[in-house]
């Protein structure tokens, strides 16, 4: 037993400096800047099943060559109906003040005057194009249980040399809302997926699928980093019947996946020690768009990032090797960036 306490006293010597680097809920809070270029970012997805997604980023960032400290905003909206075309909007601003809310565990504000008023539990939007408000009115869905706030990745993910910081703030979170436009209007209750990132640069490569409903929830990404160059993924599945997550795997090994970015099409085995999950994920090429902030906009990365949120995704859950849950999405988010966008390939 001494010999067993020795070692774990040891080993978490050894983990301290890692474990003070893992994301918490606090990180939804905005963070000082440290260098230039700089971003940070925040993602809600709205899903409203009798209409289709809402998806909504709101930035802040620095140019590697900017002479101020003044951080700059960007609003990022787009609006994919089960039927219809999709419509982008991307605007920029000089004019942005964010902040954390004093004695809370993960409050803070996001404002650019007379467009955007956002906080934790809470959008209001308003710009020429369209109007958007929405409020969190029920519990949060987790990616962890000890630590809510770390990274799909864990604490590989988190290490001091690792450049980009992401977690999943909540895969599932219901909300009211309302949209407005000159050509549709939209309102009442949808499932919000929500996660946040801030880095000084842009991932080496990428991909991210994501599906959230009342019921059931999919989120999984993967790629690599400057500060960790091995091909990370991960994966959580959450429904009626069916509760796993994946632990941060090397590509190859307990995760095989066959990528075809030029075909709107991902394919992706995880497995465990019993389990298995199978996402298959595809999306008519017309309906992927490149996103060029922070990617070549801020840090002037070679490939930017296409997504959608029209993407048809299948999922097989098998325990033992037996088919226990069959599920389809019939829409949800696919993203290739980097070196795995199309362009690279």
């Amino acid at each position: 037993m001494k010999w067993f306490k020795r070692i774990a006293t040891i080993y978490l010597v050894l983990m301290l400096p890692v474990f003070s680097y893992a994301t918490t809920l606090s990180d939804l809070q905005p963070h000082s800047t440290t260098g230039k270029p700089w971003n940070e970012q925040w993602f809600y997805y709205f899903n409203d099943p009798l209409v289709g997604y809402y998806k909504i980023s709101f930035q802040t960032f620095l140019y590697k060559d900017d002479e101020t400290s003044k951080e700059r905003g960007y609003l990022h909206f787009v609006y994919t109906p089960l039927e219809g075309e999709i419509k982008t909007y991307d605007y920029f601003y000089d004019d942005v003040s964010l902040g954390a809310v004093e004695d809370s565990e993960y409050g803070y504000y996001f404002k650019i005057p007379g467009v955007a008023d956002i906080n934790e539990n809470s959008i209001k939007i308003t710009t020429d194009d369209f109007s958007f408000s929405s409020i969190l009115n029920g519990e949060h869905t987790h990616y962890w249980k000890l630590n809510p706030g770390a990274s799909p990745y864990s604490l590989i993910g988190e290490l001091p040399f690792v450049a980009n910081r992401w977690f999943t703030f909540s895969l599932a979170s219901s909300a009211e809302y309302s949209f407005s436009s000159d050509y549709s209007h939209h309102e009442g209750q949808a499932v919000s997926y929500i996660d946040k990132g801030w880095s000084t640069s842009q991932a080496a490569n990428y991909a991210f699928v994501m599906a959230t409903e009342e019921s059931s929830q999919l989120m999984l990404a993967g790629g690599s980093d400057e500060g960790l160059p091995i091909e990370l993924w991960s994966a959580r599945f959450i429904s009626e019947n069916n509760n796993i997550t994946f632990l941060p795997s090397v590509n190859g090994l307990s995760v095989k996946r066959t990528l075809e970015p030029c075909q709107g099409k991902m394919e992706i085995v995880f497995k465990g020690i019993g389990k298995s999950l199978i996402v298959r994920a595809s999306a008519d090429l017309d309906d992927f768009s490149d996103s060029h902030v922070p990617s070549t906009h801020v840090f002037e990365a070679e490939y930017p990032s296409s997504k959608t949120m029209n993407a048809n995704i299948e999922i097989e859950v098998r325990r033992w090797g037996q088919v226990v849950e069959r599920k389809s999405f019939q829409q949800g988010a696919l993203e290739f960036g980097g070196g795995m966008h199309c362009n690279a390939q």
